[in-house]
């Protein structure tokens, strides 16, 4: 394991936060504060908290802490502003990695089971990869957003997290094909490519009239989603040889070249 390492976005948002009180201390006029408003009118941990929680419902999760109570989280359809990472994987690909893996285990007692069902389907949404029964991984450096859980969820009363380099001497390789199931990812992704030669197949001898268009890119828009929606879409150093998320990425992307075209003639 590493030592705890400081993580940027979390410590810019602690500095924020003190600058604020700063300026809000000095009185009128100074850091958009024409109203006079003094130091303590909100306290830092209740701004962090608030903060948190529109941060996680950004990403598709309704969080709180009721004072007296339990916390709570509740998952939404999914990510209400930002661009589903599948629609953009060559960024994902192209990510680089540290060479660090971030490691977190949760116990969620019985009587929590919303919170821990709910938990668990947000994890799953941000593509951690289930190493054990509550033990998941991932590279991506995930502190900013395990803050927000702890800040606006209270996810230190059931989890920590971990930096590690590696796992008891497992290799990552080991790691990446324990973590995530790639049967289903590869399965899905063949799927989608006999189904796409199918379709070129299709409109090659042109048997798609031009009004049978919109629904054939809606089909295929929903076809590209489910053989991509579970992809990681780990970095190239991480991705297994027989990987096919590229090749799927390739043919989307010159289907929907050639649907432009067809759509303009």
């Amino acid at each position: 394991m590493l030592p705890p390492a400081p993580s940027l976005p979390v410590v810019m948002r602690k500095v924020g936060r003190q600058i604020e009180d700063v300026l809000l201390a000095l009185g009128p006029g100074l850091a958009g504060n024409p109203a006079g408003i003094r130091m303590g009118s909100l306290l830092p941990d209740d701004r962090a908290y608030h903060e948190a929680v529109r941060r996680l419902e950004k990403k598709g999760v309704v969080a709180g802490i009721v004072p007296g109570k339990n916390a709570y989280l509740r998952l939404l359809p999914g990510p209400t502003l930002n661009c589903p990472p599948w629609l953009r994987p060559r960024r994902e690909w192209s990510r680089r990695w540290r060479r660090v893996w971030y490691i977190l285990t949760y116990d969620v007692p019985e009587k929590e089971a919303n919170y821990r069902k709910n938990l668990k389907g947000f994890i799953e949404r941000e593509r951690f990869g289930q190493f054990q029964r509550s033990v998941w991984v991932t590279f991506r450096d995930v502190r900013p957003l395990i803050q927000d859980l702890i800040d606006g969820a209270a996810l230190l009363d059931f989890a920590m997290i971990f930096e590690a380099r590696t796992a008891l001497g497992i290799s990552d390789e080991r790691i990446v094909d324990q973590a995530w199931n790639w049967p289903k990812i590869h399965a899905g992704q063949r799927w989608y490519l006999a189904a796409m030669e199918k379709v070129n197949g299709h409109l090659d001898r042109g048997e798609v009239p031009r009004e049978g268009l919109p629904d054939l890119l809606q089909e295929e828009m929903v076809a590209y989603r489910t053989a991509m929606v579970s992809d990681p879409l780990l970095p190239k150093a991480l991705l297994p040889p027989e990987y096919l998320g590229q090749v799927v990425f390739k043919v989307h992307e010159a289907f929907l070249a050639r649907w432009q075209q067809l759509a303009r003639a």
